[in-house]
């Protein structure tokens, strides 16, 4: 079981690792899903592979857009073993500023336990873009300004609010991770991630009509994250100084780690 420090300063420990809150009376169904994202590639300079997970992408103005961006490195920059990352990022491509990221780094398919240090130091609120990210902050705007994206509905996106859901049981929610997460992919140490999609309300409880799996990297920890989505309960976001309903982008994560 992991989580990403890298998250507290925006949201309550657990909050983006762990990114979700249900309190339904009944289980949620069990759901299909593919075993990763669907990438859509993007033209990236220096190297990097970078491509958009385009079941993630979401609107949250008028070139404010939410989306999973994931990136490979060439063999001679892998860090720690890793040769991925993928991260949740809102960029304003008008204004050239972005907010808000949650990371994690690959091995092949694997996430491993490597922290972002320099997402610790990350300010809150709206930043503008530094000259070295500036390039493929470019890219990922170009594409999607030019793709479906840019017809999208306009919704209320958690990663670009400066004020996005908190979750409240933390330690509940790990609890319950380490309870239902599947026993042959442990003892195997198998890790996975589970990526899910659904609105907060203003109430601070995710709304159950609204909960999808977009993908998860092995189908026996779709069940398991479902169980994890309906134990978590939420501060909920606001706008104006007001409790709102927003949607967010779960990734929930399995891992044993040494």
């Amino acid at each position: 079981m992991t989580a990403h420090r890298a998250a507290t300063r925006r949201m309550a420990p657990r909050a983006l690792a762990l990114l979700a809150a249900l309190a339904c009376a009944t289980p949620l169904a069990a759901q299909e899903a593919p075993r990763g994202p669907t990438l859509l590639r993007v033209a990236a300079p220096s190297g990097i592979e970078l491509s958009l997970d385009s079941a993630t992408i979401a609107r949250a103005g008028d070139s404010v857009f939410v989306a999973i961006a994931a990136y490979r490195f060439p063999p001679d920059s892998t860090r720690r073993g890793a040769d991925g990352k993928m991260e949740i990022q809102a960029l304003d491509c008008a204004r050239t500023r972005s907010l808000g990221r949650w990371s994690t780094w690959f091995a092949g398919n694997l996430p491993l336990p490597v922290e972002d240090e320099a997402a610790l130091s990350r300010p809150r609120g709206w930043q503008p873009v530094e000259a070295g990210e500036l390039p493929v902050f470019q890219a990922l705007c170009g594409t999607l300004l030019g793709s479906f994206a840019a017809s999208l509905p306009v919704t209320v996106e958690a990663t670009a609010l400066e004020a996005g859901p908190e979750l409240t049981n933390g330690a509940e929610v790990a609890r319950t991770l380490a309870r239902v997460y599947p026993r042959p992919l442990r003892d195997a140490e198998v890790s996975g991630i589970v990526m899910m999609r659904l609105q907060v309300t203003a109430a601070g409880r995710a709304d159950p009509a609204t909960v999808k799996v977009l993908w998860a990297t092995h189908p026996q920890f779709t069940a398991a994250a479902l169980q994890v989505v309906q134990r978590m309960r939420w501060r909920p976001a606001t706008v104006e100084g007001r409790a709102a309903p927003a949607w967010i982008t779960l990734p929930v994560t399995f891992g044993v780690y040494r």
